[in-house]
């Protein structure tokens, strides 16, 4: 007999529940079975393909060292490189000799020398004769016209006073110029002469009462001055001309 409200199994001598507490109907009749799952009508799964099936434990015969055919060819090929090697390695200079490799030519003997340099005595030798011959005249080369020298690049255009050309190098790197350090009252920067390098001049450009930062080196060409070089007057070094 069957709970009609969870469907417990019960007495039948029972009015009560004892798993819910629910009133027992007489000759209760027990409730239906549940229906069976989806998957209880699904074929058995197919067993799986020979490739997937693990090869059989090695046998106890093949941790064993031995002689295997793979390796006794490969030795036999072996010992046959070795034997050709070594045959070549002997017969070697019987072969270079036939082949002419270290044959060296015979030297000519003095008599053979002599007969050839002298002329026999009563016969006149030969001279060669005016006539033409038979090979073109050559053409005239041309000769390569010479590159013209280039020029030299300077930093500024050229100036009769060098005191202009350092103003125009000064201009061009966006600063105004004050002249000589000596006189000058305003500008960013100021010029003092150093000294001569041959045709050369040397000055030292650098912001008023300051110390110098660039050397400045002019160079005359026609008259005209011109900035031909710059170095580094920092930390106190030196000009480099």
């Amino acid at each position: 007999m069957f709970c009609q409200s969870c469907g417990a199994k019960i007495e039948k001598a029972s009015k009560f529940c004892a798993e819910c507490g629910a009133t027992l109907a007489p000759d209760a009749a027990p409730p239906p079975p549940p229906p069976p799952p989806e998957w209880a009508d699904l074929p058995p799964p197919p067993p799986p393909p020979l490739d997937e099936v693990p090869p059989p434990p090695p046998s106890a015969s093949a941790g064993r060292r031995g002689w295997s055919p793979g390796m006794i060819v490969r030795l036999v090929g072996l010992a046959a490189v070795l034997a050709l090697v070594a045959g070549i390695v002997l017969t070697w200079p019987r072969i270079s000799e036939q082949l002419g490799i270290n044959a060296s030519s015979p030297e000519p003997t003095p008599a053979a020398t002599d007969q050839a340099t002298e002329a026999p005595a009563g016969e006149p030798s030969e001279e060669p004769t005016g006539e033409p011959s038979d090979d073109p005249t050559p053409a005239p080369t041309e000769e390569p016209t010479p590159e013209p020298t280039p020029e030299p690049s300077y930093w500024t255009s050229g100036h009769p006073d060098p005191d202009e050309a350092i103003q125009e190098f000064i201009v061009s790197q966006g600063f105004t110029y004050g002249g000589p350090c000596e006189t000058a009252s305003s500008g960013d920067y100021c010029s003092t002469f150093v000294g001569d390098v041959g045709p050369d001049l040397v000055y030292a450009v650098g912001p008023l009462e300051s110390e110098a930062e660039v050397w400045v080196l002019l160079h005359q060409v026609d008259g005209e001055w011109y900035v031909a070089n710059l170095a580094s007057a920092a930390d106190g070094s030196p000009a480099p001309w």
